[in-house]
């Protein structure tokens, strides 16, 4: 190995190095940071009818089997009408249309609890609103780790809404 070979070997040994100790000492998020900005990413997606984001937000295996039935629903939906309609599309009307000055809705009195490396649960207030009507009942979301970001499992409204 010639000398500017050695030389260009050590710049890139000395930037991987600088570089992996730069991000050694940023600040990580904590576990509740995360699930925390997952929900509020689910709640924004959900009021601004971003179905695609929505289902973003779940589990892999949630994430399948919604797009699975969006894709499914889409399709018939298309055919029995004669032309190619777009299940996410529909979703984010019928949300513009439900509440058009407004969230449909809200998450609030969060509190998270982490049972272990990859699993969470999150106890809530769940509000939606519908014109001037507004509801509110407790639910949790159930959260699970995959890699090193926390997705919804599922939702377990505590009990059922009366409109």
């Amino acid at each position: 190995m010639n000398t500017k070979s050695k030389g260009i070997l050590s710049a890139l040994l000395v930037i991987l190095c600088a570089f992996s100790l730069v991000s050694c000492l940023l600040p990580q998020k904590s576990d509740e940071e995360l699930i925390e900005e997952r929900l509020n990413t689910f709640v924004d997606s959900f009021n601004s009818g971003d179905m695609d984001a929505v289902i973003g937000c779940f589990d892999k295996k949630s994430r399948n089997i919604l797009q699975s039935a969006v894709n499914v629903g889409g399709s018939l939906l298309g055919k029995g009408l004669g032309f190619g309609v777009n299940m996410s599309d529909l979703f984010g009307l019928g949300i513009a249309s439900a509440q058009p000055n407004g969230d449909v809705l809200s998450v609030t009195d969060r509190s998270v609890h982490v049972q272990s490396d990859t699993e969470a649960t999150v106890d809530v207030t769940w509000t939606e609103r519908y014109g001037k009507e507004e509801t509110s009942v407790p639910a949790q979301f159930i959260m699970v780790k995959e890699g090193k970001d926390w997705y919804i499992k599922d939702a377990e409204l505590k009990s059922n809404f009366v409109r």
